[in-house]
Order: structure tokens, then sequence, then C-alpha cells
């Protein structure tokens, strides 16, 4: 697994942004994994980034060419926090 790095500590949200997307295709080690996912049960925020992710790559997987406006300006909005540090 490629993520491991937080397997001792509980999972706020900047931890569990850091890993989403791993977590979300599978790529990080079980103890991580079921922190994300104890995280995602109690955060709405954190759920939601997670629900935008998967709709994303439902999208992907469909072979669309192009993404829902309204998917694509929740993925703008959460790179933008990401870059200003911002926890969702």
């Amino acid at each position: 697994m490629i993520f491991s790095k937080f397997r001792r500590q509980s999972m706020d949200c900047q931890k569990t942004l850091e890993v989403l997307q791993a977590y979300l295709d599978g790529e990080v080690d079980e103890g991580t994994a079921e922190k994300v996912a104890r995280h995602l049960v109690r955060c709405a925020p954190c759920e939601r980034e997670s629900a935008t992710y998967n709709r994303i790559k439902a999208s992907l997987r469909r072979g669309r060419t192009s993404v829902n406006p309204r998917v694509a300006g929740a993925l703008e909005d959460y790179a933008n926090r990401l870059v200003h540090d911002d926890c969702v």
C-alpha cells in the first residue's frame, strides 16, 4: 500500500483529504482505510468531497468527454481550499 503514514494517528479533515484519492483507489493500508472510513462517517464536508470524487470517477468510467459542471465546480472549490490550507 502507498499511504501508511497515518497508521497510529486519528484522522482529522486535513489528514483525510491528504489521502482521500488514494483511499478511494484502494491504495492505502488497512489501518488508514479504517480511519478514513470512520472520519467520513462523522464528517459531512469530507464525505461530500469523497462523493464528488466518486461521481467524477463514475463519469470517467462511463466514457463521458465532459464532466457535469456542478461536479467540476465542486472539485475546483475543493482544490482552492487545499491550496489555501482551509479545512472543509
